[in-house]
């Protein structure tokens, strides 16, 4: 039985994404002495839910909850905060839209969690990953400046695929958000 890595998450618009890259290349020359893994541009994205190692036959069936669970659910903003460092990962703070988002993890992680396609149950804390850090350096976490805003309206199933070079995202299916406010 082949398995595949799968989690859900909010897109970063492309416009969004080559502006991020600009201001993570001016955080990498900042923290030249830092070692860190740092997150390909074009896997930019909030994380909802990882769902880890699914069955390749229960993919149709866990489409299926998805689109169950977020089908009312309205789109909304995102604005990103500061520059943070915790233990590894080097990350946006979500200073708008976060209990949005905290609201859409747990709605889908119930719904998900009735039908047996999630069983973890972790804090969330959105946010978007720039870097993962190896060894930290003796330079000072830069501050970027610029907030990044955009329109939250649809959640993507990925399929992760690790490799030595980086983990390669593969969008499987999007579910887009609608114009309710069920928030």
């Amino acid at each position: 039985m082949e398995m595949i890595r799968l989690f859900l998450a909010v897109p970063v618009p492309k416009k969004i994404k080559e502006e991020l890259a600009r201001e993570q290349e001016k955080v990498k020359n900042s923290l030249s002495d830092w070692k860190i893994n740092w997150v390909a541009p074009e896997n930019f994205h909030i994380t909802l839910i990882f769902l880890g190692w699914v069955e390749n036959e229960k993919v149709k069936t866990l489409k299926g909850d998805i689109a169950g669970a977020q089908k009312n659910l309205p789109d909304f903003e995102i604005s990103t905060g500061s520059l943070t460092f915790e233990e590894r990962p080097i990350w946006l703070e979500i200073k708008k839209g976060t209990e949005k988002l905290q609201k859409l993890q747990e709605i889908l992680g119930k719904e998900l969690s009735i039908k047996g396609s999630y069983l973890e149950k972790r804090a969330s804390h959105p946010h978007l990953t720039i870097g993962r850090v190896k060894n930290k350096g003796k330079s000072k976490l830069p501050k970027i400046k610029k907030s990044f805003t955009w329109k939250a309206d649809k959640i993507v199933l990925y399929q992760s695929k690790l490799r030595r070079s980086g983990s390669v995202y593969t969008e499987l299916v999007s579910f887009p958000l609608g114009k309710t406010d069920n928030f």
